[in-house]
């Protein structure tokens, strides 16, 4: 789904991902018999450990044609850094389930009612934060005006999506602190949005990689592999808006 696509849904259908993510985030693994599905330390750590060993491992492909390698998310190295010292306390919630890409594509909405009756594509399924889904579903909103550029790679259709936002960021927050009994804001989102933002970017790496090995040749491939580069610089804007001691912001 392009941009203008996900900020042209309807309100009621925001509130709905959110009413639903609330209500998977509230049930224990362990009450239904779900406690050994994933591992039981914390969610973001894993992820550190996996992901940054995956995106060196992809920085490293060398292009057939040019001989060069794709190269290193930018700021790997002060991401890393800052994602360690800023890492979530997960003891507030413990471990619950985590879709792992829960967005507005990946929801069933009742025909009539304004509720989600399905949820699809669990491949990426564990046991972590349920701040990740959170993110994940609102990371439209973590793309400023200043950042369009993604757009141009991506899909061309961000310019002015940020002026078609149905509900503003901070209000969908409160939602989601309403929905689970916890006081807004949440301190831990700054972390989480970064962090999934950074995901993409590996993800989007990775496809760059196979681009190069010449393993992948759809025209969609060669523009996601594109926009690692940029989806790395705006996980890092994240961060540098709440934390001003990152260091100066860059400009795309």
């Amino acid at each position: 789904m392009l941009m203008s696509e996900y900020f042209s849904r309807p309100l009621s259908s925001w509130l709905s991902a959110i009413a639903a993510l609330a209500a998977l985030g509230s049930i224990s693994p362990a009450s239904i018999g779900l406690s050994k599905f994933g591992p039981s330390s914390d969610y973001f750590p894993r992820q550190i450990k996996s992901l940054s060993r995956v995106s060196n491992a992809q920085a490293a492909v060398v292009d057939l044609d040019t001989k060069r390698p794709i190269g290193d998310i930018p700021y790997f190295e002060e991401l890393m850094a800052w994602y360690r010292a800023h890492l979530p306390d997960e003891k507030k919630t413990g471990l619950r389930i985590v879709h792992g890409d829960y967005k507005l594509d990946n929801l069933i909405f009742h025909p009539t009612e304004n509720r989600v009756i399905g949820i699809l594509d669990w491949e990426l399924c564990t046991l972590g934060s349920p701040l990740a889904d959170f993110a994940n579903l609102t990371m439209p909103w973590s793309i400023r005006p200043t950042d369009m550029q993604i757009g141009a790679v991506m899909s061309g259709s961000f310019k002015g999506a940020s002026e078609r936002q149905p509900i503003a960021l901070e209000e969908l927050e409160r939602e989601y602190c309403r929905h689970t009994n916890q006081p807004y804001p949440i301190p831990e989102m700054v972390f989480a949005r970064s962090w999934m933002l950074f995901r993409l970017a590996v993800i989007s790496q990775g496809i760059a990689a196979r681009v190069a090995r010449k393993q992948a040749s759809s025209d969609q491939a060669f523009i996601l592999a594109k926009a690692f580069p940029l989806i790395g610089k705006v996980a890092k804007n994240v961060n540098e808006e709440a934390d001003s001691s990152f260091g100066p912001r860059s400009k795309l």
